[in-house]
């Protein structure tokens, strides 16, 4: 699988350079000077069209609202305005950013605060959706003739064994691929590798608004701002110079594909805690045969469950048995034996098992509708005990060190009676 994602990154990052090499005159013996300067141009263009996707990824509000004003300026003033550039859109996008500008900025208590982190971490997938159809147009524009060009001088190096409708001879089909053919392959290639990229980087920027729910909010706040501050460079250095811009997208690029399965099981948790906050679903009854839950931190080495996979732990009579799917396809199942224990912690509960060496690890994580479910956990689970762990249990046993040096001195002062 490892070997699959690298595979596909390559291709990726091949498609632009090879599908302008496709596209780019390969007669330019009599104009070599124009030659030269259309591969400059498309260059500069792909360049451009990298580094706006990028940018639109990483900060999609900010970026579109950028996108959309680059239509009333310059050159682009005199074009048709799509969608995204009207002032009737642009309008209520600026002051969406502006009222979380000022959620962000402005200290307010948790408890107003982390609810409309969750409503904005619930919106997130619609702005990101929204966004990547914004800068589809333009790069389905430039990198679908490419693309038809590239597929088009690959064509006669293919195995022809499947014959179409509209091609007469085998040698006809080897040499002129059919035009609906090639137009369909150029708009999916395009679209496939603009789509791969837009959703690597979309998952991993997206990590600032999930860590937002669960970290101190000037910390949200400073994540946020770098996010911005981000996605305005790839736009700034792109208009500096192509090259940079180019580069700054790829170095981005490159490192979203390395962390994106942690980012999009990341990016799954923020938004079922988000459903589960907005929802208040703690209050509901739990389902007695299964419940929704998360790999834990310590499932990995004993049981090669990913942290944070989503699954559902299933309670059988033989014990508890976490179902998920590898790579979102293959069903999985694994029973959790040893000691139980339920732990108690400070937002949601968990399941904890003893590892090799003895100690307390947790195995399962559950999501922020069962807290207060421990008692029932522990009954479908077929746990031994309960207890206070994480941060709660620190709490509990840091309170419990002090109540119990107060009383200690409190017995050192008693006076004797004589």
């Amino acid at each position: 699988m490892k070997k699959f994602k690298t595979l596909f990154f390559v291709m990726i990052l091949l498609l632009t350079p090879a599908s302008l090499m496709a596209q780019t005159p390969s007669d330019d013996s009599n104009v070599p000077a124009a030659s030269a300067v259309k591969r400059v141009e498309m260059y500069e263009s792909a360049a451009s069209q990298l580094g706006q996707t990028t940018s639109l990824a990483v900060s999609p509000l900010l970026a579109m609202l950028i996108h959309g004003f680059s239509y009333h300026l310059g050159s682009r003033a005199d074009a048709s305005t799509p969608w995204f550039a009207s002032l009737y859109f642009l309008g209520p996008l600026g002051l969406l950013l502006l009222a979380i500008a000022v959620k962000d900025v402005i200290p307010v208590p948790g408890a107003v605060k982390t609810p409309l982190n969750a409503l904005e971490e619930l919106l997130a997938p619609g702005s990101g959706l929204a966004a990547f159809m914004a800068g589809l147009p333009s790069l389905l524009e430039f990198f679908a003739p490419a693309a038809g060009a590239a597929a088009a001088a690959v064509w006669p190096y293919l195995p022809t064994g499947v014959a179409w409708a509209d091609a007469g001879t085998a040698a006809e089909l080897a040499a002129a691929p059919p035009a609906g053919l090639i137009s369909m392959l150029s708009g999916f290639l395009a679209a496939l590798a603009g789509g791969a990229i837009f959703a690597a980087v979309w998952v991993v920027s997206n990590a600032a608004t999930v860590l937002c729910l669960v970290v101190p909010g000037f910390i949200g706040a400073i994540l946020k701002s770098g996010r911005a501050a981000l996605g305005a460079a790839l736009y700034g250095l792109g208009a500096i110079h192509p090259g940079l811009g180019l580069a700054a997208a790829l170095l981005v690029i490159f490192i979203s594909f390395l962390v994106a399965r942690k980012a999009f099981r990341f990016t799954v948790w923020g938004f079922i805690f988000a459903w589960d906050l907005l929802g208040r679903r703690w209050r509901k009854t739990p389902r007695p045969e299964k419940a929704l839950a998360f790999g834990g931190g310590g499932a990995k080495r004993m049981f090669g469950i990913p942290k944070r996979c989503l699954g559902f732990l299933e309670f059988t009579p033989e014990g508890p048995v976490f179902v998920w799917r590898r790579w979102l396809l293959f069903p999985t199942r694994v029973l959790l034996t040893g000691d139980l224990v339920v732990g108690r912690c400070l937002s949601w509960p968990i399941l904890a098992g003893h590892d090799q060496n003895g100690r307390l690890r947790e195995w399962i994580s559950f999501p922020l509708r069962l807290r207060g479910h421990e008692e029932f956990l522990r009954q479908a689970a077929g746990a031994g005990e309960i207890r206070d762990l994480g941060l709660k249990g620190q709490a509990a046993k840091g309170w419990a060190r002090i109540k119990a040096l107060c009383s200690s001195k409190a017995e050192d002062c008693e006076p004797v009676s004589a």
